[in-house]
């Protein structure tokens, strides 16, 4: 019975990837239509659907005993690495990365020009102030619920099965991939690699905490692109 509740949450996110397909349309062409509330909606479903996925999650796992929490040597590449004891230049180039994408992101905006972004995710800028607000709270909790599904539940089942470390960094990779299929193709496979790299980063500090703090900021950066000014034809509008 516990190995059928991972299996149940694991086909309700493979479902959650395809109403995100489906959904997108529909809320491109209201934002074109000028209707503003619309992408309030989505931050707002968004926030519920993940909400109750890592609740679920974190049901299955703890029916199923599995460590989401703390890495598992299991989950690692090779050999465990300890907590803390993260490569000095991996951490090093995550962080210039970082920082270099940001830099690249204000640089764009302040001289006008519309920053590059990977996959179809342009409508999801906020714009008005209550949507700067609910993105933020977007951020949070899908920074939070996404760790918690794709690299704390998706790893500690896969491991649990037996599959080895490479096939779990892969395998959760392409699954936090696939959730962002609405993006198009240059969406999938950009999250697919960052999936990975959130994965490595989980194993070689043994803590979600890490990726989550790093999932929250990038999905942040969005912030940085809202225009200064509103649209020709749009208002402030209430949350």
């Amino acid at each position: 019975m516990s190995s059928a509740a991972a299996i149940a949450v694991v086909l309700l996110l493979v479902g959650w990837a395809i109403w995100g397909v489906f959904a997108w349309p529909p809320l491109k062409r209201a934002l074109a239509s000028g209707n503003r509330l619309a992408l309030i909606r989505e931050y707002q479903q968004t926030i519920a659907g993940e909400l109750v996925l890592a609740a679920l999650a974190v049901s299955a796992a703890a029916w199923a005993g599995l460590a989401m929490v703390q890495a598992v040597p299991g989950l690692a590449i090779g050999s465990a690495i300890a907590v803390g004891e993260l490569p000095a230049p991996l951490l090093a180039g995550v962080g210039a990365a970082l920082v270099g994408a940001l830099a690249g992101i204000m640089l764009a905006r302040r001289s006008g020009k519309a920053p590059q972004l990977i996959g179809d995710i342009a409508a999801l800028v906020p714009v008005t102030t209550p949507e700067r607000r609910w993105y933020v709270a977007v951020c949070v909790c899908v920074g939070v619920c996404e760790e918690v599904l794709y690299r704390g539940f998706m790893g500690a089942w896969l491991s649990d099965l037996g599959a080895s470390g490479v096939t779990v960094l892969v395998v959760g990779s392409v699954f936090f991939g696939l959730a962002h299929a609405y993006q198009g193709v240059a969406g999938v496979l950009g999250t697919t690699v960052l999936g990975a790299i959130l994965h490595v980063l989980y194993v070689g500090t043994g803590s979600l905490w890490v990726p989550i703090v790093l999932h929250i900021l990038l999905d942040l950066r969005l912030l940085l692109m809202s225009p200064r000014r509103l649209p020709h034809g749009t208002t402030e509008q209430p949350a």
